[in-house]
């Protein structure tokens, strides 16, 4: 019985190359006739395919979203930035570009399983007014975690809200550098 059984598994692994396979196909079929262990390579490969296909589903669906939230953002971004600076009286310290660096640092600072809170606190210390602040807010837009995969696209209060989850590291690292600034609106 020993004989029969290994010769079987070593005729099987010859077949799988041999020139009469045609193809994936082919060989999936073959693996799944073989028995449970052929049906076990079956399903790992059907698997394999699934989560290719999902992946890339989340990739051009989070395209899209992306997109939809730019155009949104920019809008209501842009409405929200002029309310703001005709209330207080500010205009922006920077320029469009800098602001978009600005939240750069920002998701650079918070994306991933750990923050870098020195980081977070030297923005929001270069944050001059409530200008700067909203633009810094609509130049983050809404964004998505990129080493989590079931993230939804947020704005940057609920990112930091994420990352600082006690009042006294939101308080140090987030709120009192921008009320040393004069900056009335806290997170």
């Amino acid at each position: 019985m020993g004989k029969k059984g290994s010769a079987g598994s070593a005729g099987s692994a010859g077949s799988a190359g041999s020139p009469s396979d045609t193809g994936v196909l082919n060989t999936l079929v073959n693996n799944l006739t073989n028995g449970p262990q052929g049906a076990l390579v079956f399903v790992i490969y059907i698997a394999i395919i699934g989560l290719v296909i999902w992946l890339l589903w989340k990739i051009f669906s989070g395209s899209v979203e992306k997109l939809k939230n730019e155009i949104t953002t920019v809008t209501v971004g842009n409405e929200a930035v002029r309310a703001i600076e005709r209330r207080t009286g500010t205009t922006a310290s920077y320029t469009d570009q800098e602001y978009k660096e600005f939240a750069d640092q920002l998701y650079t600072a918070m994306n991933g399983p750990t923050t870098d809170e020195d980081s977070v606190k030297a923005v929001m210390e270069q944050m001059k007014s409530e200008s700067d602040l909203a633009r810094l807010e609509k130049a983050f837009g809404k964004r998505d975690s990129s080493w989590n995969p079931f993230d939804k696209q947020t704005g940057l209060s609920s990112w930091l809200h994420d990352d600082f989850r006690t009042a006294k590291e939101m308080e140090e690292w987030v709120n009192a550098p921008l009320r040393a600034n004069g900056i009335k609106k806290q997170y």
